[in-house]
């Protein structure tokens, strides 16, 4: 038999065991988990995370385009406009010049819509009213047309090479009697072409009307192809050599021009050319004079078209 002890401690046992199976249980604190012997003591302070403020953008004061426009400006000047202005007072003469990109840029210009004296440079625009009368009246194959059909003795296609290339006066007075017979209007073709300044009997033009024309004959709006590459080839006759346009120019540029140069008293000197190079073409008109109010002599005249020549190859190996 068990004692009175044994029974007693036996039914605690059992109260135990069944508080530990069934009955709740209550969250402990955080400070009863301690033992008795340690006294808490305090929290460690924690510092909180730094909070971070997003910074404002920076803004800039400088327009990007403005700043490439203001260096493209400079470039002009320091290239074009400030030897060109320096040869020119130096040596003396009148000048009218134009030199424009294609895509209408000007890059310089001095009096480029006054009309002067352009001698035999008039017989370029002479050309490409011939030849577009011709294609207005619905001739498709030029060389062969201009071959086959005679003016006088010789083809028109050798009247158009004597007047072109040779300034020959005779061949430019059949070529211009004959442009009416095709029932062209030369006035309203001008007016078309913005070449108003532009008079064939007096041989006046301006540069910016010289300009025109290099232009629609560049981007094929005046001719045809066939017409345009005629004029081309025949622009590319003769010694170049001394050109100053050739000497300086860059490497494998391609240059379609026309010079004529007056070595008399009343010196003059005319550059017309198409230049195409590094994916750009460019458009030159340069007529130079000596006269009573600006003497040069034709000496003269060619330093100051040599320094523009120089100086237009410097702004083209800049871009």
């Amino acid at each position: 038999m068990k004692t009175r002890t044994e029974i007693t401690l036996l039914v605690l046992v059992c109260m135990l065991l069944s508080a530990c199976g069934g009955a709740p249980t209550s969250e402990v604190p955080l400070t009863s988990q301690i033992p008795a012997s340690q006294t808490p003591g305090p929290m460690a302070s924690v510092t909180p995370a730094p909070t971070l403020t997003a910074l404002p953008s920076p803004t800039s004061t400088i327009d990007p385009t403005q700043d490439l426009l203001e260096q493209q400006r400079q470039d002009l000047r320091t290239y074009l406009e400030e030897p060109i202005e320096a040869a020119i007072a130096a040596n003396g003469g009148d000048w009218f010049i134009m030199l424009q990109k294609m895509d209408g840029e000007t890059l310089y210009t001095r009096q480029a819509d006054t009309p002067v004296w352009v001698d035999n440079l008039i017989h370029l625009p002479i050309t490409a009213l011939f030849l577009k009368s011709i294609e207005d009246s619905g001739v498709t194959e030029m060389k062969v047309y201009l071959t086959v059909n005679r003016n006088y003795e010789t083809s028109l296609r050798q009247t158009l090479y004597e007047m072109l290339v040779y300034g020959d006066e005779t061949s430019s007075a059949s070529i211009l009697s004959t442009i009416p017979k095709y029932g062209m209007h030369i006035n309203q073709v001008f007016q078309d072409w913005n070449m108003t300044d532009t008079s064939l009997p007096n041989k006046m033009a301006s540069a910016q009307d010289l300009v025109s024309l290099l232009d629609g004959l560049a981007s094929r709006s005046l001719l045809s192809e066939e017409s345009t590459i005629l004029i081309y080839d025949m622009l590319d006759q003769g010694e170049k050599n001394d050109n100053s346009l050739y000497i300086y120019a860059s490497e494998g540029a391609g240059i379609h021009d026309q010079q004529v140069s007056v070595s008399t008293v009343q010196a003059m000197l005319g550059e017309l050319a198409v230049v195409a190079v590094g994916g750009s073409t460019y458009l030159l008109a340069i007529l130079g004079f000596g006269s009573d109010k600006q003497p040069a002599s034709y000496a003269q005249l060619a330093q100051t078209y040599d320094q523009v020549a120089q100086s237009f190859w410097r702004y083209v190996g800049s871009r």
